[in-house]
């Protein structure tokens, strides 16, 4: 019995009674439970013998490198969408110029780029809020275990001097006092050992207190501007929350100006950057009509003075460069033209109209591209 085994597993065969058993040791028999016959031979039942199951195949190698380049991809994704430190209100194409250049960008197929920005942001900030809820705990608990006091341990009381006729008895052991030691020092070290923790534990906590409080500004702060001036931080929008109530959250204007500050640069930032979008027929708008073109929800209630110097800084590169072209035309329809300056004029008038319908041309059939 010890070579064929205990039956593990009972095959029935068809309606029949007979039963395909397995064996421990690897081994195939067929049993009639009605009869009690057992044989090794399988019985001529009409019942085809089932093909064995296919052994389970190890996935080849390339498809196996092909899935850990895949997770290494989204791994290096999601370390460049994390290292940039992106603000909540960031988002997927307000970010593409810092992303476009990096090869974990590039890595990722053009078609999945977006999902998994959104995804790797949701990820990123459910982490960073775990961790800031998990380092909160970890110090409220051992503040809390700091500020108890510690058991101090008594001296015991040296030995009482010997009564009169009273011997010392033998093996015992007499304590003499010695002189008394100063552990005013020790005391001193330890309280500023002890202060030193509280100080680096309150810095972290006030920390990630500030933190977590731009990050609802960014949130709940749609616009802090109106007419170019600075808006008071509006408390409705933030009541309630608890990053707006955290006993170590201090100076909650200063951070607020913060946050108003970056909010200005990104707004000024994102202005230039549609600005390069215009083109050379934009030259002469006022900056109203500038704002109405780009988006007025955008820029409309932001400082006009910030707005004016990008525009200015705008309006003089493109005109630097549309003089350069003309001054390219210029050369190759008068230098290499023959005859005198009068006769050249008419040619190079032609030559320039010529180019305008060219550049027109092109612009419809790029825009037909589109």
């Amino acid at each position: 019995m010890d070579e064929v085994g205990t039956p593990v597993k009972w095959e029935r065969l068809g309606d029949t009674k007979w039963y395909k058993v397995t064996t421990s040791a690897n081994r195939t028999y067929y049993y009639n439970r009605a009869s009690k016959e057992s044989r090794w031979e399988r019985p001529d039942v009409g019942v085809p013998e089932a093909p064995p199951e296919p052994a389970p195949q190890e996935p080849p190698a390339a498809a196996q490198r092909e899935t850990e380049n895949t997770v290494d991809a989204i791994a290096g994704y999601k370390a460049l969408i994390k290292r940039l430190n992106l603000k909540p209100t960031d988002t997927f194409d307000s970010a593409m110029p810092r992303l476009v250049f990096d090869e974990n960008f590039k890595r990722i197929p053009q078609e999945q780029r977006r999902r998994l920005f959104d995804k790797l942001r949701r990820e990123l900030l459910k982490e960073s809020s775990r961790s800031i809820r998990e380092i909160s705990k970890e110090y409220m608990a051992s503040d809390a275990g700091t500020r108890c006091d510690p058991q101090k341990p008594t001296d015991k009381d040296g030995d009482k001097p010997l009564k009169e006729g009273q011997t010392v008895k033998e093996g015992t052991k007499r304590h003499i006092p010695g002189p008394p030691v100063d552990r005013s020092a020790e005391r001193a070290t330890i309280k500023r050992k002890q202060q030193h923790v509280h100080s680096s534990k309150d810095a972290m906590a006030s920390e990630m207190a500030r933190t977590a409080f731009l990050s609802l500004l960014h949130e709940k702060v749609k616009m802090p501007f109106a007419n170019g001036e600075v808006q008071p931080m509006d408390e409705f929008f933030i009541e309630g929350d608890p990053r707006s109530q955290s006993p170590y959250l201090h100076d909650r204007e200063g951070i607020y100006l913060e946050f108003v500050s970056e909010f200005l640069e990104s707004r000024i930032a994102l202005f230039e950057e549609k600005l390069a979008s215009l083109g050379s027929n934009n030259l002469l708008d006022t900056l109203d009509e500038v704002i109405d073109i780009l988006g007025p929800r955008l820029f409309g209630q932001l400082p006009r003075d910030r707005l004016r110097s990008c525009l200015r800084r705008w309006r003089h590169s493109t005109e630097n460069e549309l003089k350069d072209s003309f001054n390219v035309l210029l050369w190759t329809t008068l230098y290499y033209a023959e005859g005198t300056p009068e006769s050249r004029l008419p040619q190079a008038i032609e030559q320039i109209h010529k180019d305008k319908r060219e550049l027109a041309d092109e612009h419809r059939n790029s825009r037909a591209e589109y």
